[in-house]
């Protein structure tokens, strides 16, 4: 089998592609490619790729381009700037047509800029660490009937959806990455449990309602209303 500089020079390279045909071997690359190999080729090439990229680390080279790097890094500068670019103006350009700023597929979830695997994956990176959890949130979610368990607010992933620590972070760090933890709630509810557990909240919820119920619900004196504070005597 011939090189790709030599297959360029004489044409074999640029008629296989033009043929549909994997420009490494001639043969077929299946209607639906978007890549220039057949499947064994582009695993051997990847194979070959990975061996020289582990091997120029082990050198202490860039692993993109082998040229030498600083600080025991795996690129150079000048190659993270350039796949840093390259990755940004591929995000910019798929917002821009409405697609999922991070994947290219269509985004099925509104108010947002993902689709939904990405979505459930963003919120299981920065809320469980890690974005292999994604499928368990989906399930936790579709088990939950797509309710808030305190409000009984459907939740909208993308709109209301929010993925809350049942121990929070704050105070069991120990838990802050166990998917046991965590439920789905309202945004309004997220935000008002704050760093209490469930159990916590719960009683400040019923503190709230016995206190408040122990007085009429007054209005303001700018419509002529009899306005007193809680816990003053009656008139």
């Amino acid at each position: 089998m011939t090189d790709s500089k030599t297959r360029k020079d004489n044409g074999t390279y640029y008629r296989r592609k033009e043929e549909g045909l994997c420009v490494r071997c001639g043969g077929p690359r299946g209607p639906e490619s978007i890549v220039l190999h057949c499947k064994e080729c582009s695993e051997h090439i990847a194979k070959v790729a990975k061996k020289r990229r582990k091997l120029r680390v082990k050198n202490g080279l860039c692993r993109n381009c082998g040229k030498p790097v600083e600080n025991g890094k795996a690129m150079c500068q000048r190659c993270m700037d350039a796949i840093k670019a390259a990755s940004k103006a591929q995000r910019e350009a798929w917002k821009a047509s409405g697609m999922c700023c991070d994947c290219g597929s269509p985004v099925i979830l509104n108010n947002t800029m993902f689709c939904q695997k990405c979505w459930f994956q963003k919120t299981a990176r920065s809320r469980l660490g890690s974005q292999k959890y994604w499928r368990l949130l989906i399930k936790k979610l579709e088990d939950q009937h797509h309710t808030c368990p305190y409000t009984g607010v459907r939740l909208i992933p993308g709109e209301n959806a929010w993925l809350d620590h049942i121990y929070p972070v704050s105070r069991f760090p120990e838990i802050s990455s166990d998917p046991n933890n965590v439920e789905w709630v309202c945004r309004e509810i997220n935000e008002m449990k704050r760093d209490r557990t469930r159990a916590e909240f719960l009683d400040y919820i019923t503190h709230i309602l016995e206190y408040t119920s122990a007085f009429e619900p007054r209005g303001a004196n700018v419509i002529g209303c009899d306005v007193r504070s809680p816990g003053s005597s009656p008139l």
